[in-house]
């Protein structure tokens, strides 16, 4: 069983866990008007468990940016990548996927300029990307923190122990300290005029289960079967849509 360092940098690329204080509201932030078109960018993995993931962050964009009274349209991500290429390539640089990804200065850029386009040919508001990144959480006891939420960790082979009645749950005994990975939704917006409105996530779940006989950890199977978790972290996440700012 691959382990989550190895996982994710399959998946995600060798990204680095960062820490929810750089979540970021611009000052001039002003909600779009009711009706509003919003141009929704969602980074899709393609292999799983995040592949699933996708499709769910996707589905929860569009339905809880409805109920807050917008309308969305989807972009191709294929016709971002190839806006992403042309701006890393101003910038000198020469990424080549997930082992070379571009810059996060030549990724504003590009988004920067999907929002303007956007706005001019289409009439949209805001523009909004979302993926699942991973993040660093803070263990306290049978637990994890990070981004908005507090969730029990999940633990094998403990039968000697005490715990609860649910199989591979929490473990009364064990208190775990430090920190690890945790997974979550990111949303970065720009407007029409291309500024950055802001970048805010929202913890949707700990990847890993913890093996107290081996002392090992490792990637969980039974990641995104649900959009349950997706959902939470995604309205966390889109606080700011819904702050009446």
């Amino acid at each position: 069983m691959k382990t989550l360092p190895v996982l994710l940098a399959l998946v995600l690329g060798a990204s680095t866990a960062h820490a929810a204080s750089d979540d970021d509201i611009s000052r001039s932030f002003q909600r779009p008007p009711r009706d509003a078109t919003i141009l929704l960018l969602v980074e899709k993995a393609d292999s799983a468990p995040l592949d699933r993931a996708g499709a769910m962050l996707e589905k929860q964009l569009q339905s809880q940016l409805a109920e807050a009274g917008y309308r969305t349209a989807v972009i191709d991500i294929a016709d971002y990548q190839a806006l992403e290429a042309s701006e890393a390539a101003a910038l000198g640089e020469h990424p080549r996927g997930k082992l070379i990804p571009a810059s996060e200065r030549a990724q504003a850029s590009a988004l920067s300029k999907l929002a303007r386009i956007a706005k001019t040919e289409s009439h949209c508001d805001m523009l909004i990307r979302a993926r699942i990144v991973m993040r660093k959480a803070t263990l306290d006891a049978q637990y994890a923190e990070w981004d908005g939420r507090r969730r029990g960790l999940l633990f094998d082979g403990a039968r000697d122990l005490e715990v609860d009645t649910n199989s591979r749950t929490r473990v009364v005994s064990v208190r775990m300290t430090g920190t690890t990975a945790g997974l979550s939704v990111e949303l970065v917006a720009f407007d029409g005029s291309g500024v950055r409105d802001f970048v805010t996530h929202g913890a949707v779940v700990i990847p890993l289960v913890w093996n107290l006989k081996t002392r090992a950890s490792s990637v969980r199977t039974d990641l995104f079967q649900t959009d349950e978790d997706v959902a939470d972290g995604l309205k966390i996440a889109l606080a700011p849509m819904r702050s009446g700012r």
